[in-house]
């Protein structure tokens, strides 16, 4: 149980800051992933600005083809856990099972895009766009999801780095 109103049906993966769970929620009465991160852990490894960073993110997006984020619940031994949409599978998953026809690429590709330019129109940088973090729904949609390394932009570019060529 990762929280009271769920039920773990599968551990979906693990990595650096946490694992995710697939989990049937009773409040929201459907199937959920749930991203468990101990907050301790990530200040004494990293920092907690990455799981500040993708709470102030993934707080302002909201898109068809970003993961969307029901809540946050933060309990007192630290953990973490965000309660989000669940897909089928990640993109790398799709991909090591065989060539995806190409009118499903280039649809895909399209959903990427418009979800990235709405990211950049709110001034917010991914920073870890890969296939793992690219969510397959089971209607066959995608979903950009992880924004742990994201970044808001705004009022960070005020000075060219770089070769001046004009002249």
């Amino acid at each position: 149980m990762v929280t009271s109103s769920t039920d773990v049906l599968d551990e979906l993966g693990s990595g650096s800051f946490g694992t995710v769970t697939l989990a049937k929620s009773k409040k929201h009465k459907k199937n959920l992933a749930i991203k468990t991160m101990d907050r301790r852990w990530m200040i004494v490894k990293f920092s907690s600005s990455v799981l500040k960073a993708e709470l102030d993110t993934i707080y302002r997006l909201t898109h068809p083809h970003i993961v969307y984020i029901y809540e946050v619940i933060e309990v007192r031994h630290g953990q973490v856990h965000i309660v989000m949409e669940a897909a089928s599978s990640s993109l790398v998953e799709v991909i090591e099972k065989g060539p995806v026809a190409h009118k499903t690429a280039r649809r895909w590709f399209s959903q990427i895009v418009s979800a990235l330019n709405y990211m950049h129109e709110q001034d917010i940088v991914h920073r870890d766009l890969k296939c793992d973090n690219i969510l397959v729904t089971a209607d066959g949609n995608v979903k950009i999801a992880d924004f742990g390394l994201s970044r808001v932009t705004k009022g960070l570019c005020n000075s060219m780095v770089g070769t001046d060529v004009s002249g």
